[in-house]
């Protein structure tokens, strides 16, 4: 265990200055975009498979359980960042007509501020934001919707 550990140090060392790099380019998009490529699957990641693997180990008999429940929340997951991309940059008519211009513009700041480290307690705090100014990205919401029934059209075909 101690030597992964070391090895993760070293790594993590090395990375120092990239980071930087990633985080004044546009890479740190890329990197999101390919680490939630293979959203839905266990092949997206290598600590996906790591993690299905001792999940298997360690209970014997549940593994079509963890698909299933892994496949949905990565599906929720990439749907929600879908919706955060469309907020930032599509001009939402509900979000104009319940905010003005002036809601509009929160709203696509607070989406892109959460672009880059959207987790689910951020995600649930914007919720909450929302829902305090009685704004809703319907429109978004719409398209959201309209991607959604496109991909299962298409995978269905």
């Amino acid at each position: 265990m101690m030597i992964w550990i070391y090895r993760l140090v070293i790594v993590v060392k090395k990375l120092e200055g990239a980071v930087r790099v990633i985080m004044e380019s546009d890479l740190l998009m890329r990197m999101l975009g390919v680490n939630i490529g293979g959203a839905g699957t266990l092949i997206a990641s290598l600590a996906s498979l790591i993690t299905f693997r001792e999940y298997c180990a360690h209970n014997p008999g549940k593994a079509g359980s963890y698909l299933a429940k892994f496949t949905a929340l990565n599906f929720g997951f990439a749907g929600v960042l879908t919706l955060l991309h469309l907020m930032a940059k599509v001009e939402d008519t509900n979000l104009y007509h319940r905010g003005g211009e002036a809601g509009a513009a929160w709203a696509k700041a607070e989406a892109e501020k959460l672009l880059p480290c959207a987790d689910r307690e951020r995600v649930e705090v914007l919720d909450d934001a929302f829902i305090a100014r009685r704004l809703s990205p319907g429109g978004c919401a719409d398209l959201l919707a309209v991607c959604w029934m496109l991909y299962f059209l298409k995978t269905e075909t």
